[in-house]
């Protein structure tokens, strides 16, 4: 399996027309909201795989609703989570899990292990090691 890096200087819509699997790894500001929109889902080739575990506002979600050429793995949405009742969550090419990607031991270790470390320093009148943000 070859995998190819895409970066903002990249042509996207040229590398989401020859992936297989497009797995979304990004920050949400002005710049990504809605990355991936319509253009972007039509310049998928049928059968593409889609996974968002980042942000879910990365992905025009109704755009993705008229997508069906593609199928979806989502580890978040925009809004989070969605409304009972929401199309996304009955679309049957997409799949929407409980943000919970992150839910591993070694990652749940690690983040009580940051959060322990702001809050000695806190405590101590320190700057915190791992501020959010």
């Amino acid at each position: 399996m070859d995998v190819e890096l895409v970066g903002r200087d990249d042509d996207l819509f040229s590398a989401l027309a020859r992936a297989d699997v497009v797995s979304i790894h990004a920050p949400l500001n002005d710049r990504t909201r809605h990355l991936i929109g319509a253009g972007a889902l039509h310049a998928m080739r049928p059968g593409t795989i889609l996974v968002n575990t980042s942000r879910g506002g990365l992905v025009d979600q109704a755009a993705l609703l008229e997508a069906t050429h593609i199928t979806a793995a989502l580890d978040v949405t925009d809004p989070e989570p969605p409304a009972p009742g929401d199309p996304i969550l009955n679309a049957s090419h997409v799949l929407v899990v409980p943000h919970i990607g992150s839910a591993t031991r070694a990652a749940r270790e690690r983040m009580t292990a940051m959060a322990v470390d702001n809050l000695l320093a806190g405590l101590a009148g320190e700057p915190l090691p791992h501020p959010a943000g």
